[in-house]
């Protein structure tokens, strides 16, 4: 300890500061566990432990020490709060068979829309061999060539699954193995492959809505 720290010590000594803090120590013991204290308890508890002088002084003493608070330094010397550092990673197995799985699930839902795409377009020539019209010459049933435009759009939504799939098997292949300590999560491919079968669908619904009005009006 320097002469100043000793000097200062020695200076809140006779000032009865450490007395002080010995008595606030005890009514706080004393609140806690019940005991009876004495009506003083209270006003040791509003006195401040040093005087405006006394932490001048202290503070003044203690300026060019590195002990205290840090919050007592000037904010040109306060250590600054370092930021959060994304840090590589161990890559398990279970990581890569992860990824190995996502893109056997793309590609599942890619051949089951493929599969029905290809269904709908063979279907096209049942109906036009099929085709008849009422005696006012409308035609009655699906139109061949409706028929074939849906398969064509699904045949695309097929294509487009597989793709994104592929992409997204390769590009989290790459971040594996670059031990890439991120997300990996997908919030494009999903909600678009959604988006395009709820629209094709709907389509769909509404040609066939407007065909059944067409065949049956008069």
């Amino acid at each position: 300890m320097s002469s100043d720290q000793t000097a200062a010590a020695n200076t809140l000594a006779d000032r009865g500061t450490l007395s002080s803090a010995y008595r606030r120590s005890m009514h706080a013991l004393q609140t806690t566990f019940g005991w009876s204290g004495s009506s003083n308890g209270a006003e040791y508890e509003r006195q401040p432990l040093l005087q405006d002088e006394q932490q001048q002084q202290l503070g003044q003493n203690q300026a060019g020490t590195s002990y205290g608070s840090v919050l007592d330094l000037p904010p040109e010397r306060r250590v600054p709060k370092p930021k959060a550092v994304k840090s590589p990673v161990r890559v398990e197995a279970k990581v890569w068979f992860a990824n190995e799985r996502t893109w056997i699930s793309w590609l599942r839902v890619s051949l089951l829309i493929g599969s029905f795409a290809l269904a709908m377009y063979n279907s096209a020539n049942f109906f036009s061999s099929h085709h008849h019209h009422d005696d006012a010459g409308r035609a009655k049933g699906p139109q061949p060539s409706t028929i074939r435009n849906f398969s064509l759009v699904y045949a695309g939504i097929s294509i487009l699954t597989l793709v994104w799939g592929l992409f997204n098997y390769h590009r989290r292949l790459h971040l594996i193995r670059t031990k890439y300590a991120g997300d990996f999560d997908d919030l494009i491919g999903p909600p678009l492959i959604c988006l395009a079968l709820f629209v094709a669908v709907l389509l769909n619904f509404i040609t066939r809505v407007q065909q059944y009005n067409a065949e049956h009006d008069g």
